[in-house]
């Protein structure tokens, strides 16, 4: 998802830490930009689904332990 904010406003904490508004939005890539208007472009993802979290993630699939796993998900059974 590309996500535009005016220049002004939209100042709370969540729009300048982009993991948090990752989790938040539940979202695999997000880009966040400053513009004019706020506006918003979803675009299909092509990582690989994670089999626990099913987050499209690009690290997905590259642990040898756990080939179907993302990392986080993969740090989190071991």
């Amino acid at each position: 998802m590309k996500l535009t904010l005016p220049e002004k406003g939209f100042t709370h904490a969540l729009f300048s830490d982009l993991p948090a508004l990752q989790e938040f939005f539940i979202l695999s890539a997000p880009h966040l930009t400053r513009g004019p208007d706020l506006a918003a472009t979803v675009e299909v993802c092509t990582h690989p689904k994670c089999e626990i979290c099913w987050r499209l993630l690009p690290d997905s699939g590259t642990h040898a332990e756990h080939p179907t796993l993302c990392g986080r998900c993969a740090e989190a059974v071991g």
